[in-house]
Parts: structure tokens; sequence; C-alpha cells
């Protein structure tokens, strides 16, 4: 079966490309019973691996559910999520309806409003964890399970007020999770996922403790041969003639090869070239698309992803403005005089302290690459895209 270019969403079945690797160890880190923090960029292909362990445990026999936090922005609308999927799917205990149902009535005692309404505000907190606690009470833990939390940082980051003064509430609920996950001889396996660093947010609030059992599962740019491969299938499906000097050429080019940038390449040929029998791709049809796409909107999520750095976005602006008009790489203090420029001398040290997070974050998020003590970006395409958006 042909490979379809699926640009930006998860994919599935003859669609799911290469990780082999990753999924082999994957599957070993949840057969030993180990729950996963699933680390990695945005447009990395964390759902499409998610969704892949999903289908594949299932067809071994395990219960499994996906939890997307995707547009959830409230613990009431939260609260209601994990009540729709854990319902139904055979993960409770015997007394599990029974337990729901009990639930559900303790919830009409609030404003005598009932589950379907969605319209629950939990405003007290000792009512808010009473109700999660009382749904941590009906998985069951007999059963070999996977149960997949995707952006459940982005929900955190939503949730949490803008001066941290609600801290303590996000807190619980990662703790929640947390005590679910250490239930002695589980066989709930739970793997978190997002676009958004789950260890960023953890580290910036100083909540590490709360998912310190998790094992780090890092999911990076594909191998060479894998990333050649995808072209080719890609190429093939769409009846695109590409040498394989090309195709070296291609992943010169991206020197991040995700699957997403060789998507959005491929789609380019692919609108440019409508008649690919007629001719084969050229070096200077490679050129045309590499500009065109730093001229897209096609990355404007990475802009978009920079309030998620609260009081740290506009210092995350301006290294990134910097460091996209330069291909030189930037040491630490290279990049403190940037940010220092207009500012107190005296502020020196704090600046410190928060371009070392800052830093981290940019790095963990996919913005920038490290080398020794040397900065730039991760992605030429990323960096030319940056300078002709804010800087051109």
């Amino acid at each position: 079966m042909a490979i379809q270019n699926m640009i930006g969403a998860p994919v599935t079945g003859e669609n799911f490309y290469g990780r082999e690797i990753e999924l082999r160890n994957a599957h070993r880190y949840l057969n030993e019973r180990q729950s996963l923090l699933l680390s990695a960029p945005r447009r990395i292909g964390k759902s499409s691996m998610a969704k892949r362990l999903i289908n594949d445990k299932t067809d071994e026999g395990w219960k499994c559910v996906y939890v997307d936090l995707q547009g959830i922005a409230t613990k009431e609308t939260f609260l209601y999520k994990l009540i729709d999927a854990f319902t139904g799917v055979g993960i409770m205990d015997k007394a599990g309806t029974k337990a729901l149902n009990v639930f559900g009535k303790a919830l009409n005692f609030v404003n005598g409003i009932n589950l379907g309404d969605q319209k629950l505000e939990l405003n007290d907190q000792a009512l808010t964890e009473a109700l999660f606690n009382r749904l941590s009470g009906i998985f069951d833990h007999s059963k070999d399970t996977l149960i997949v939390i995707d952006e459940l940082p982005l929900f955190l980051s939503k949730l949490m007020d803008e001066n941290g003064k609600n801290r303590n509430e996000i807190e619980f609920l990662l703790n929640w999770f947390r005590s679910i996950r250490q239930n002695e001889n589980s066989h709930i396996r739970w793997l978190f996922c997002g676009s958004v660093g789950l260890r960023n947010f953890t580290n910036h609030y100083a909540m590490s403790q709360s998912i310190n059992d998790l094992v780090d599962f890092e999911l990076g740019e594909l191998p060479p041969e894998e990333a050649k491969g995808l072209i080719e299938a890609l190429a093939k499906s769409y009846k695109l003639s590409i040498d394989k000097a090309l195709i070296d050429e291609i992943l010169d080019q991206l020197q991040w090869p995700i699957p997403y940038f060789i998507q959005l390449l491929i789609d380019r040929l692919i609108l440019k070239i409508p008649n690919p029998q007629t001719r084969p791709v050229t070096h200077e049809d490679i050129e045309e698309a590499i500009t065109a796409l730093s001229k897209s909107d096609k990355f404007i999520t990475w802009s978009e992803r920079l309030a998620e750095y609260r009081n740290l976005k506009s210092m995350a602006q301006s290294v990134l403005d910097h460091l996209s008009v330069t291909d030189d790489s930037q040491t630490k203090d290279d990049l403190l005089k940037i940010v220092m420029k207009n500012q107190d001398p005296t502020l020196i040290e704090e600046v410190k302290e928060k371009i070392t997070i800052v830093l981290e974050m940019l790095e963990h998020d996919g913005y920038l690459i490290r080398s020794d003590k040397y900065r730039k970006f991760r992605s030429p395409l990323l960096r030319r895209w940056w300078a002709n958006k804010f800087i051109d």
C-alpha cells in the first residue's frame, strides 16, 4: 500500500514509517511495568508514536485509552474528559461502575448540576481533591493497561494563574497521577506526552518530584537511513523522481530530518511538479521549495508557543531573534550580553539565572541545539523562517 503524505496530523497504519528502535524500547519499558514521559520537541511525531503503541498493545490484548487534553483549560472540563475516557473501556474494577455512579451522585450535590451538563465549578479545593481521589479508586490494577495522556503540560500551563497563586492545585493534579502510578503491583502503565515539555513545566515551578518515577523516553530525528527511506517512500507514492544525490542534498539542507519537515518539503515538490512523469526533481526545485517554506506560515506555532514561557517569553524571543540572523553558534555569555542590552546592570545575576532556564527550555523544545558551550538553531529551515518572520 502506498504511503500518504499526512502533514501535521498523527499518522497510523501503513502511514507510520520507521521508528523501529524507539518502538522496540518503548515496548520493553511498558512490558517491564514502567510508565513513560515521551520527551520530544513539537512536530516530532509524539502523538503518532503514542497511537502506534496503543494499536500494538491492543493487538496484544491490553486495555488501552487515549486522553487528548488539547483545548482543555479548566479543572471541570479536565475531570469530565477523564470520566468520559475511562468509562466503558474495561479499566475499572468490578465495583467500578457502581463507584462511578456514586461519583456522579456526589457531583450532583454541587449546585445541583449533574455530569451531563458539564457546568460543574470546582472552586472548593477540598471538594476537588475529594472528587479526584474518589475517581482514582475505581481503576482495575490487575489488567495490562496503557493510558496515554496527551498535552497534559499544555493543559497545566493554561490552568496556572499568571502569578502562580494556584500552584498547589496544579501540584495536586500531578501528584494525583503519581499516586495512581504508585499502586503496588499495578499493571497500569502511563504514557505522558505533549508539545510543551512536562519537565520544563515541572522544573520551572519546582514540582519535579511529582514525575520523578517516569522513565524519560526520547523521540528524536529520524536516523539517516530511515529519513532516506521516508523520502523514497513518499516520492514513490506521488511518482516523484528523486535520485539519491538529491535525497542526500535534501537531508543536508534540512539537517534536522524529522517527519514533519520531510513531509512539508515533499508537499512543496508535489505542488511544483504536478506532472512528475514528465521530468525528475532538480536541485533548483529543492532550493525553491526550501525558500517557499521559509516564507510560509507553516511554522507559526513555533512563535505562538513562546506564550507558554510566560515571564520568560521576551528573553526567549531576544535569543531566537539574535540567533536567526547568524550562522555562527553563540555561547551563553554571548547571549547574555544580547539580553542585557538596555537593562539595569545590577540585574545581571538575576538575568544569568533566567537565561540558563530559557536556554534549557529552548533546547528541550527543539528551537536550539547545543554543542559543547555553543548554541544555534537546530533547524536551518526554522532559522530562515524566524529571520523572515521577525527580522527582515
